[in-house]
């Protein structure tokens, strides 16, 4: 039976769309050569915050959501020239090393690095690896903040939170065991419905099911405004969560503080709003949060997920 169309029925068509987008999936994750694991404990050992660490991690799997990336990920309406010097394709090497931007900045910050002799040529990754043998180790904390600078610096110049035409929609949701903790899944989708960002997260706290939900739906606002989304529908098979983010009330309870948080967030974006679903429209959201319970404590994954969590999300993509 084939599982990739809600009839079950199989054609030549979606056949050759479905072989495509596992494929493409299979192409922008990066895994390093097993005689590169060292850079993962070395990645981990930095003196930086948590974020950078993954930022890092990002780059180092391959997962940035570059134009590039975006659009051999099927998101549609992007111009994939970079919108800073406009001269080349918005790659993750060309946004944090190659764009005459972001190389100024190499040259005249504190560590002085000439990212000339290297442009156009090798992966992130072997930039990476080559720069942090070259350079003390006394100053890997810097270069790794200095890099995690010129991405958000580039974010924030650029704009790219409005590259994709029209807006996104963000589904989360929450899976309790009882003793093992809380999972949280979320996903984030362009208004084509393809995938954008998505993420499982294992707590080690055993969570009431409507705080769970709350925060899953902040970790999925988060990682919105990390990837740069600006316009957003928020949305949750939780009718109470949905009623007290849609509330004027004050409420000083524990669910009360989280909500808060979340409305913190909100002035960030250039338009939101909420949205309930039913459960039965909440599925890969829901799959997210139980892939988690695969998770070590306080691990997440984020754009690197089995190819079952793959397949579902292909699914539910329009053809």
């Amino acid at each position: 039976m084939w599982h990739y169309t809600k009839n079950k029925t199989y054609t030549v068509k979606f056949g050759y769309h479905v072989a495509k987008k596992i494929q493409e999936s299979q192409q922008y994750v990066i895994s390093l050569p097993r005689k590169d694991s060292k850079i993962w404990i070395w990645a981990w050992h930095l003196d930086i915050p948590h974020k950078i660490k993954l930022f890092l991690w990002k780059c180092l799997k391959g997962i940035l959501p570059v134009k590039n990336s975006l659009q051999r990920r099927g998101v549609r309406g992007i111009d994939p020239i970079c919108n800073m010097c406009g001269m080349a394709i918005e790659t993750d090497v060309h946004t944090l090393r190659d764009c005459p931007w972001v190389a100024f900045m190499w040259e005249v910050g504190p560590l002085h690095i000439c990212t000339k002799k290297h442009n156009g040529r090798g992966s992130l990754v072997d930039w990476i690896i080559w720069e942090t043998e070259r350079i003390p180790r006394e100053s890997h904390d810097m270069f790794v903040t200095l890099l995690w600078s010129a991405w958000y610096g580039q974010k924030e110049r650029s704009g790219r939170g409005s590259l994709p035409i029209g807006g996104y929609k963000i589904n989360s949701d929450a899976s309790i065991m009882q003793g093992q903790g809380t999972r949280i899944g979320a996903i984030i989708r362009d208004h084509g419905g393809c995938e954008i960002e998505a993420v499982s997260k294992r707590l080690p706290e055993d969570m009431e099911v409507i705080i769970a939900e709350a925060t899953a739906c902040k970790e999925g606002i988060g990682i919105a405004l990390e990837v740069g989304i600006r316009n957003v529908v928020i949305e949750t098979d939780n009718l109470q969560l949905f009623q007290a983010l849609r509330s004027n009330e004050s409420d000083f309870s524990y669910l009360g503080n989280i909500v808060e948080d979340i409305k913190s967030l909100l002035p960030c974006f250039i338009s939101y709003s909420f949205s309930w679903v039913r459960r039965s429209g909440n599925v890969v959201a829901h799959n997210l949060a139980r892939h988690a319970f695969s998770l070590n404590l306080l691990e997440s994954v984020q754009g690197d997920f089995p190819p079952n969590i793959v397949n579902l999300i292909l699914e539910e993509t329009p053809h």
